[in-house]
């Protein structure tokens, strides 16, 4: 029940703040009042000025009305009035010009309502406009009410479909994408959108039933000896079978009957076992050309031979840039931790095993030899069980030290280096003269060199980009290192010039 307001003024005026209204001796929220009644005299107001309508009663723009004429908060549809009938139910009567569409409170323009659809399914009715109530049809539909198929529309059943979304049949009938499909607009077009668990679409307009593929699609729908009509093959004649599949009067010249039906000869590898082997398994039997298309690192009539950029390693044709020779005279396929596989481009790669990661697009070596510059031990030695075999002369795990080096000298990038000229960061990785330098030989002795951004500092040439105090000669804010001409900070959360903030 809504809280009601006294303000006693004297006993016959009642003034009421804002947003209130004055109703039987008491200030009540001014949006709870239509037609002089709270609520429309079948609800109650709360303390925020709602309306809580009665059982069976919605909230409108004029109160609680009966829920049997509401649509949304509008009563019948704007167009009509709510009336209660012999029967103690409510329903909207129209106003002229309008009729009830498919409910007791919906009141639309009576030129739209064709029966239980506006418009006969193939438009929309506008209700507001200049030109009064109207149906806008769509493209496939014309007519006061859409009833005529346009030009590019054919009737199926009791709609309009664009034409070449239409599937007609040697029979004669005719069906909207094949019956496995709907078609809709796309770009300014039409286009067929198949049933995604029981179609596949061939082209932009055909709906085909999986009933009636093979799992060989390059036997065609039907196995090319029928079509496909909704869910399953209406087959020619001379032929049967789910998929049209079995032959009744015999094979061409060109084919040969196995277990009833007719395969291109060319494409049998094998006919003795329980299921007939074609183009060995590796290739596709196109059944319109009867004959083999092969992988391309194969060839051959049934693409029995590789091809020759291939190498045969167990029974198996692999892209010569995939092989990779072994110290003991063998081959292995991606060094024997991968497989060789097409990308989209058609250029291959090693997909690497577990374990195991690329060090170029046809390399796969053990994490454990790959060293931090992506190089597989440092290319000074061998990968074998997981860990570099270094040659004589180099050491650690990725065969990353010399051991030959003269004395104040250190191996570094594929050099032995002054000490001097070395820079050593913080997780152990190298660089000569901080990677903006060369270290040369003077009068007194090997010094760094910087290049033209670069700016000696510390031992070690720094890019312009870490200096954070020119005067000062302060790198990275004292707070880091400069690698690769960025700073790299102690602390993650620092700015990009490791300058820490005094808030903190």
């Amino acid at each position: 029940m809504v809280r009601l307001l006294f303000l006693l003024v004297g006993l016959h005026s009642l003034e009421c703040p804002p947003d209130t209204t004055e109703y039987e001796n008491a200030c009540v929220p001014s949006s709870c009042l239509f037609n002089g009644t709270i609520c429309g005299g079948h609800g109650t107001c709360d303390d925020y000025g709602v309306c809580n309508c009665d059982e069976k009663y919605s909230p409108t723009h004029s109160g609680c009305q009966p829920a049997a004429c509401v649509d949304g908060t509008v009563l019948c549809n704007g167009h009509g009035e709510c009336r209660e009938q012999p029967n103690g139910r409510y329903k909207c009567e129209c106003d002229p010009g309008y009729e009830l569409y498919n409910s007791a409170h919906y009141c639309m323009p009576e030129i739209c309502v064709t029966g239980n659809w506006l418009c006969n399914g193939r438009g929309i009715c506008i209700v507001d406009s200049e030109e009064g109530p109207h149906c806008q049809c769509d493209d496939t539909s014309e007519g006061d009410q859409c009833e005529i198929c346009a030009k590019r529309g054919v009737l199926v059943g009791d709609r309009c479909i664009y034409d070449k979304c239409v599937t007609t049949y040697p029979d004669g009938t005719q069906d909207e994408c094949g019956g496995m499909g709907i078609c809709m607009s796309y770009n300014w077009s039409y286009i067929c959108r198949c049933d995604p668990l029981d179609a596949i679409t061939l082209g932009t307009f055909t709906c085909v039933s999986n009933n009636c593929i093979s799992d060989n699609l390059s036997e065609g729908v039907c196995n090319r000896h029928g079509y496909c009509k909704g869910e399953k093959c209406v087959c020619d004649d001379g032929h049967e079978g789910k998929l049209c599949e079995i032959s009744t009067v015999g094979c061409d010249e060109d084919e040969t009957l196995v277990g009833g039906v007719c395969y291109p000869t060319k494409c049998i590898t094998n006919s003795t076992g329980p299921t007939v082997v074609l183009c060995n398994n590796v290739g596709t039997c196109n059944f319109r050309r009867k004959e083999c298309k092969c992988p391309t690192e194969y060839s051959g009539e049934q693409c029995e031979i590789c091809s020759p950029g291939a190498t045969r390693v167990d029974d198996a044709c692999i892209d010569n840039a995939c092989i990779t020779d072994e110290s003991d005279g063998n081959v292995s396929v991606c060094n024997g931790h991968g497989k060789c596989v097409q990308g989209e481009s058609g250029s291959v790669r090693c997909r690497c095993d577990r374990g195991y990661r690329n060090v170029d697009t046809l390399t796969c070596a053990s994490k454990g030899c790959i060293s931090t510059t992506s190089v597989l031990c440092s290319n000074h030695g061998l990968c074998v069980d997981d860990a570099c075999q270094c040659e004589d002369g180099f050491s650690g795990k990725h065969c990353e030290n010399y051991d030959n080096c003269p004395v104040d000298h250190q191996y570094v990038l594929g050099y032995c280096v002054p000490n001097v000229c070395v820079t050593t960061y913080s997780d152990g990785f190298k660089a000569i003269c901080g990677g903006y330098g060369h270290c040369v030989e003077k009068e007194d002795g090997p010094t760094c060199e910087c290049i033209k951004d670069g700016r000696f500092i510390n031992g070690a040439c720094v890019s312009d980009a870490c200096i954070t105090d020119e005067e000062n000669d302060i790198v990275c804010s004292n707070n880091g290192q400069c690698k690769g001409g960025v700073c790299n900070c102690e602390l993650t959360s620092q700015s990009r010039t490791c300058a820490v903030n005094k808030s903190q």
